[in-house]
């Protein structure tokens, strides 16, 4: 099954067009409630010829009633669901039936059946049923003068009134309506019963009528009493009014502006781990310590480089011109040829030398295994003439030497360099680390400390290779662990506050802030703080808010500005009263409606 999404203004040309290019001979139509497919008998019966000519079967999706219905009576399947419309098609159900006559919303739909030209081959001069349109539907058609009620026919039954009708929907049976006579535009009676709507034209004044004139009425005693009492209820109210809006409605805000000098005062403070609450005398406060603890390890790469190989060797031929008894050279004798040092790797007897009668003397001779003590190609060499050994008996001369295997390469080393740098880098990231973890602890605090005082614990940091090793690098691992001790800012304040309240002289207050708070020195042993505090802020006289209100009741607004001037000397004065528009300048008569403020310049 192809599933086909039609869109709600889609015309039914641009659907028939994509239904033609769908895939697959089942076609599922998707349309949303309201869709113009859905609105339209026409449209819908355009579709099924489109899909039968290309031998395609469609099936409507939709949770629109109405469109539902109408497939339904023109005997195309229609399903709620993409899932519904498969099983319909696969024949594992079935589309719902409907019955030959339904209301929906208010309008009768009569069943449409296979057959497109059913209505052409009726039978001449019978007139289809005609759908019965409720009242609701002509309420947009225009205004004219009362007409006569819509004749119903009498088979019909009057349908229910729509709570919503769907004017879009074509309707293919005409609707029976009898044109009304016009009748005068007067007051009317109306008669409502179960099926008809009946208007009585009332008699309407004549021309002549309309021009006489009434006799006045004789006014009675009575009635000038009735007259006289209203005025003077009506005065009492207004009075009544007047005094309730002069007690309650003016409200009136005093804002004293008070010209405070500014003070400076020096407050020490011990913060301990021990002290669990702030002493009575507020010089002692419960302190608290954070830590932030790091471990990592490092990688590193190695940077020096050393000139390796393998060392030549060979073999020593050693002569003993000198003596004739055997003479050793013992393991590790040392050796010296072409400038190359090489060392015995086992020790040899050189027999001592032969004569005969008028012959030169024949030495004797012995080898022995040697090794270059350095490496290289330089070491290798052939036949090459060696430095003199003493042996044991006698001096060995002429010795030679032949050696082979030598090689050299660069190889890359560790060096201490490497290894330091490594750890400087570690304890710097560690302290980082360290310090974030403070910070984020400290994130949604306020506190009081001082850097610096942190106290910094660093662990042994540890390289897992050797300076000089043969090796692309290492690692090196190390911990480190940062303790702060810190003091909360807000239960500093409250000390601080309990401190200046202790000072307040001469009916004076203290106005301090956070932001006056510096902290000039901290020092710390690992369990106390010790703080010296710097606070500034301002001094001003204490202002008797409620007793200036309870003076100012009911005073005119001259006797109330005498009144503050005389309570607060250095105060600038100013006023609002609400409404605006209220006409009497006085302060109100309830204290409540007084709201006096005091601000420090």
């Amino acid at each position: 099954m192809t599933s086909l999404y039609i869109e709600s203004a889609d015309e039914i040309t641009t659907v028939i067009e994509r239904l033609r290019g769908a895939e697959g001979t089942e076609v599922a139509l998707v349309a949303p409630k309201g869709a113009t497919l859905l609105q339209s008998v026409v449209n819908l019966k355009l579709t099924r010829r489109a899909a039968d000519d290309a031998g395609k079967r469609i099936i409507i999706v939709s949770t629109d009633n109405i469109g539902r219905n109408l497939c339904a009576q023109l005997g195309i399947a229609a399903a709620n669901t993409e899932e519904e419309a498969a099983k319909i098609l696969s024949g594992g159900a079935s589309a719902v039936p409907v019955d030959d006559a339904k209301v929906i919303s208010g309008v009768r739909i009569h069943r449409y059946y296979e057959d497109e030209d059913a209505d052409e081959t009726a039978a001449p001069g019978t007139a289809p049923e005609p759908i019965i349109i409720p009242q609701a539907m002509l309420k947009d058609e225009p205004k004219t003068a009362p007409t006569a009620p819509i004749a119903v026919p009498a088979s019909v039954p009057e349908p229910p009134v729509a709570a919503e009708v769907v004017q879009s929907v074509p309707f293919p049976a005409p609707v029976a309506v009898v044109t009304p006579e016009p009748v005068p535009l007067t007051r009317s009676k109306v008669t409502r019963n179960d099926t008809v709507e009946t208007v009585t034209p009332s008699p309407t004044r004549t021309e002549k009528q309309k021009k006489e004139k009434l006799p006045p009425q004789p006014t009675t005693i009575m009635q000038k009493r009735v007259i006289k009492l209203s005025l003077w209820l009506g005065g009492a109210g207004i009075l009544a009014i007047v005094t309730i809006a002069f007690l309650f409605l003016p409200f009136t805000r005093v804002e004293l502006a008070v010209r405070a000098s500014d003070w400076t005062m020096q407050l020490a403070f011990t913060a301990s781990l021990d002290t669990k609450d702030t002493s009575t005398d507020g010089t002692q406060l419960p302190a608290e310590d954070i830590t932030g603890k790091s471990d990592k390890t490092l990688s590193f790469t190695a940077t020096g480089s050393q000139e390796t190989g393998d060392k030549a060797t060979g073999s020593v031929t050693f002569y003993n011109y000198d003596t004739t008894t055997t003479t050793t050279v013992p393991s590790g004798t040392t050796i010296t040829a072409s400038g190359k040092t090489f060392t015995t790797t086992a020790s040899a007897d050189v027999p001592g030398y032969t004569k005969a009668s008028g012959k030169p003397p024949v030495p004797g001779t012995a080898t022995a295994p040697i090794t270059a003590t350095a490496s290289g190609p330089d070491s290798n060499l052939s036949n090459a003439p060696a430095s003199d050994v003493k042996g044991t008996n006698g001096l060995l001369t002429f010795n030679t030497v032949s050696t082979s295997g030598g090689t050299t390469k660069t190889v890359t080393v560790v060096t201490a360099d490497d290894i330091a740098k490594a750890k400087t880098v570690l304890t710097q990231q560690l302290t980082d680390d360290a310090t974030k973890q403070l910070a984020d602890q400290l994130s949604n605090r306020t506190v009081t400390s001082k850097e610096g005082t942190d106290r910094t614990v660093l662990g042994t940091l540890t390289s897992t290779v050797s300076a000089g090793e043969q090796v692309a690098g290492g690692d090196v691992k190390g911990t480190i662990s940062i303790d702060r001790s810190i003091v909360n800012t807000p239960t500093l304040e409250s000390a601080i506050s309990d401190r200046l309240r202790t000072n307040e002289l001469n009916n004076h207050s203290y106005k301090v802030t956070s932001k006056d708070i510096t902290v000039d020195s901290v020092s710390s042993d690992g369990k106390q703080l010790s703080l010296t505090v710097k606070v500034s802020g301002k001094e001003a006289p204490v202002v008797p808010v409620e007793d200036l209100a309870k003076q100012l009741n009911g005073k005119s607004l001259s006797d109330g500005a005498q009144i503050l001037s005389q309570a607060v000397p250095t105060a600038t004065i100013s006023y609002t009263q609400s409404p605006r528009w209220w006409p009497v300048k006085r302060y109100p008569t309830l204290t409540r409606y007084i709201v006096v403020e005091v601000t420090y310049d």
